[in-house]
């Protein structure tokens, strides 16, 4: 039951602001490997999905009791819906950073994958305040694009930017600031 002594203004006064979704900003990092790789590279996100953390359980049994102590951490792949331009620049750099990782576009001896530490880098999502000021900073750890979606053009569809959405399996993520 609400506690019946706090006011609305009360209640008000103690809340400084809350956090918008529609306020963030997203780079993915130079990994220092990559000789193609830009140094930072920043893009239109339309939606981004912090990533959850999970942390699984193992049941130990004894004498007819169970008993539930932690597992091990998971960590979700993250989605991110990505608005394209007009050179078409990020489609271009999904593609060849997929590219990098499997080159599905031969099949001879030169198929050869990257080593992890080439084609993992970490992405920073940072969550703004009204005037743009960062509040808190995710950094996705050992990021990877796993699918990239496809491009879906109309002649009906008007006043409606493209995009397409990319699935980046990560190992870890953290706040930090």
């Amino acid at each position: 039951m609400a506690n019946p002594n706090i006011t609305l203004t009360a209640f008000m006064n103690n809340l400084n602001d809350v956090c918008r979704p529609n306020r963030f900003f997203v780079q993915i990092l130079d990994n220092g490997n990559n000789p193609i790789w830009p140094l930072q590279f920043s893009f239109y996100v339309k939606t981004f999905v912090i990533p959850d953390k999970n942390i699984g359980e193992l049941t130990i049994n004894y004498q007819g009791l169970q008993n539930k102590i932690s597992g091990d951490g998971t960590f979700s792949d993250v989605s991110m819906t990505l608005h394209v331009d007009t050179d078409m620049a990020i489609k271009q750099f999904i593609t060849d950073w997929m590219n990098g990782i499997l080159n599905t576009d031969t099949v001879d001896d030169n198929n050869v994958r990257q080593a992890p530490d080439e084609y993992r880098t970490d992405i920073q999502v940072q969550q703004l305040d009204r005037v743009g000021d960062v509040v808190k900073t995710f950094l996705l750890h050992q990021a990877w694009p796993k699918t990239a979606s496809s491009i879906e053009v109309s002649h009906d569809s008007t006043d409606t930017p493209e995009d397409f959405t990319v699935d980046f399996c990560i190992n870890s993520w953290e706040l930090v600031d």
